[in-house]
């Protein structure tokens, strides 16, 4: 699996993931009155998005071959970079109207973080994928 992943990180991982980062930035900079209603829990929206998007960081970072430090420890960075940014977020939302930054929603954002590296980890481990570290 993670073979086939990184054969095609292009279109699999990193265009995805530019396409879906942006999509989070564009909904988090609409006035709060504008958002469409899903029907789903603001924290249970917060957990989702940062969850699959640690996931692409995750292999973003597991799959790139510049920095061996990071590679070696990419689910450490992607927990870091993930978090780093939905803070960004939060303060960012200070200047939007009808929205707030928000203690709860960062730590709703984690829990989704944290999951998600989980499940990165969990299905290493099953898929007993080792990434090339020989330049480390």
């Amino acid at each position: 699996m993670f073979e086939y992943l990184e054969k095609r990180k292009k279109y699999l991982i990193y265009l995805p993931l530019i396409a879906y980062w942006l999509t989070i930035f564009v909904a988090t900079s609409l006035p709060a009155e504008t958002l469409p209603e899903t029907g789903v829990g603001d924290k249970i929206e917060h957990l989702t998005a940062y969850f699959i998007l640690s996931i692409f960081i995750s292999l973003l970072l597991l799959f790139q071959n510049k920095y061996m430090i990071i590679k070696k420890y990419f689910l450490l960075s992607a927990f870091v970079l993930c978090l780093l940014y939905g803070s960004i977020d939060e303060i960012h939302q200070l200047f939007i109207p009808g929205r707030q930054c928000d203690i709860i929603d960062l730590t709703a954002d984690t829990i989704g973080i944290a999951a998600g590296i989980i499940l990165i980890w969990v299905l290493l481990k099953k898929f007993k994928y080792k990434p090339e570290l020989s330049k480390v």
